[in-house]
């Protein structure tokens, strides 16, 4: 498996020089590093929404965020808990982020905020969420 530095070194490349083979490394560095560390799978969501790979990007939020789909963080080979597997890794904060703003103006983003519970939550307070006020 991709380690998180090797996951960077992939991400950063693209992110200076978005080639699409660079783009192509960093989406593969990027989802094989989600599905071993949930870190990774934290800065991945980032970095794959700023690279505009906005399916890989909600196949990791959506692994990560709410255990569904092919992206879904697992133990290691030997049957421990991945590496970096810290709580504060599993949150929501990223996706209002400018990276994620691709991510926020796609279609999925609602569907993303209602397994999160996050439209409920914005329902019940009666608020509108920042996230849908802004569009280009």
């Amino acid at each position: 498996p991709k380690s998180p530095a090797s996951v960077w070194r992939h991400s950063l490349r693209a992110l200076a020089d978005p080639t699409p083979s660079a783009i192509a490394s960093a989406r593969q560095a990027n989802v094989e590093g989600a599905r071993n560390t949930p870190a990774v799978a934290a800065w991945a969501i980032l970095t794959l929404s700023a690279l505009g790979e906005l399916d890989a990007a909600f196949d990791v939020a959506n692994g990560f965020l709410l255990s569904r789909g092919s992206v879904i963080v697992r133990p290691q080979r030997d049957g421990r808990p991945p590496r970096l597997n810290h709580a504060g890794y599993r949150n929501s904060f990223g996706l209002f982020t400018p990276p994620t703003k691709a991510m926020r103006l796609d279609p999925r983003f609602s569907q993303l905020a209602d397994g999160l519970g996050l439209t409920d939550y914005w329902r019940r307070r009666g608020v509108g969420p920042d996230a849908f006020l802004f569009k280009p």
